[in-house]
């Protein structure tokens, strides 16, 4: 009589050990996947809120430059009407006239060689501009140059989704069968 075909055993294929001590080969497959879909999303969005930060800092240093421009505008435009001096020294630079007893002063490299610059008292209020930041470097090089380029990221992503599904759909156990699919 033939023998029931559940109870002979299956022929062993070199290397079904391996395979078949666990699923710890399929972890790191979903780890890795997740963690190349992680680089590739959180790297692009730190670079660019690095440069966001850098955005923020050199308004912020443009608005303070601004306000001390503006205080120091209306210490000036408070001291016109009470100072004599100044307004007769505005007066005069406007007109392009000086008092007999006065003399001018020859500035050796005057920068303001525009006659229209040299009357304007708004170069008697102007502060200097702040001096530029630097920019910053970017966060990431070598390795990691293509987290950061859109084309080279989308295939990383593709890859890491790729792992991920492995991971998850690979069972090394050899449990499932294809009836147990549907």
């Amino acid at each position: 009589m033939p023998q029931d075909p559940s109870t002979i055993p299956a022929a062993k294929l070199p290397g079904q050990d391996l395979v078949r001590s666990g699923p710890g080969w399929t972890f790191p497959l979903m780890v890795g996947g997740l963690g190349l879909i992680a680089l590739c999303v959180l790297l692009p969005q730190l670079q660019d809120n690095r440069a966001q930060q850098f955005e923020l800092t050199k308004l912020n240093n443009d608005l303070d430059h601004l306000k001390k421009q503006v205080e120091v505008n209306q210490q000036f435009l408070t001291r016109l009407p009470t100072d004599e001096i100044l307004t007769e020294r505005l007066v005069q630079r406007q007109l392009g006239m000086i008092r007999e007893e006065l003399g001018v002063i020859e500035l050796v490299g005057d920068v303001s060689s525009d006659a229209s610059a040299a009357k304007s008292p708004f170069n008697l209020v102007t502060l200097p501009k702040p001096a530029p930041l630097a920019e910053p470097k970017p966060l990431a090089g070598g390795l990691f140059k293509p987290l950061t380029q859109a084309r080279p990221r989308l295939y990383l992503l593709g890859v890491g989704l790729l792992l991920v599904a492995c991971g998850l759909v690979l069972d090394p156990s050899g449990r499932r069968k294809s009836a147990d699919l549907f």
